[in-house]
Parts: structure tokens; sequence; C-alpha cells
């Protein structure tokens, strides 16, 4: 894009490994707009990290989305699949994050069923002891009394 309010390396898009789009303003004087909004600040650098704080990859971008590089009158509409797109993506991860929490709530439901088993076996054990003891002393008794 060749205008006089955007640098030569104005922003990067760069996919994840899952083939999500990501858009960083690479410090440029005129910036990046995603939707008639500035990216955020922690969008905005030329360092690549592989830090997971937000925005170090800059922000994700869904087909729909429209960019404006500079003060350049040109507008570009991200194009993609129906599955990248915003509402389906976010659907996609609040299912998965609810698959998360039922895996866990299983994962701690089986631990608590065996540490309940543990539990009670261990008691079953103790009873048993206790009533070999009793049974012992009875003996025991009953040998002194003769």
């Amino acid at each position: 894009l060749q205008h006089e309010s955007t640098s030569r390396q104005h922003a990067r898009i760069a996919f994840d490994s899952q083939g999500i789009p990501w858009l960083k303003d690479l410090q440029s004087t005129h910036g990046t707009t995603c939707n008639k909004r500035p990216l955020p600040s922690a969008a905005i650098g030329k360092q690549e990290t592989n830090a997971q704080h937000k925005g170090a990859r800059g922000i994700m971008i869904f087909p729909g989305d429209v960019l404006q590089f500079g003060a350049s009158t040109r507008l570009f509409c991200v194009e993609g699949p129906d599955e990248f797109e915003r509402g389906a993506w976010q659907a996609k991860q609040k299912q998965k994050e609810q698959l998360q929490k039922q895996q866990q709530q299983q994962e701690l439901l089986q631990l608590q069923r065996q540490q309940q088993e543990t539990t009670h076996m261990n008691t079953e054990e103790d009873h048993e002891d206790e009533t070999d003891a009793a049974s012992g002393n009875e003996n025991n008794a009953h040998k002194t009394v003769d």
C-alpha cells in the first residue's frame, strides 16, 4: 500500500497454529484501525515475542472486519471461512471452555470417589482390627478367669 501516511513496514498480519489471523501495528506513525477503532497500545510494537500477555501478538481479526492503515481512504475487508467468523469462533471457544470445565468436574468427582473408597476401606480395616482386638481381650479375660 503506497500512501504518504503509511510506513514501509506499517503493520503485520500473522497466522497462529490454528489458522487465526492476528493484526499488529509495527509502531507506524499514523496508526492502524480495525472496524474504525485504533489498535490498543498492547497491539503496537516491532518486537517479536512469544509472550502470552494480552496484545503480544496483536489483535485477532475475523472475516468481516474492516482494516485501515494510516490516513489512507482505502479500506480492507478481511475474508475467510465461516468457521472463523467472530460469532462462530467465540461460540466454539465457549463450547471448548465448557467441555474443559465438565472434564475437570468429572475428574474431581472421580478423585473424591476414590478418596471415599479408600477412607471406607480403611474404616472397615480399623473396625476389623478393633473387633479382633476385642475378641482377643475376651479370650484373655476368659483365660484369667479359668
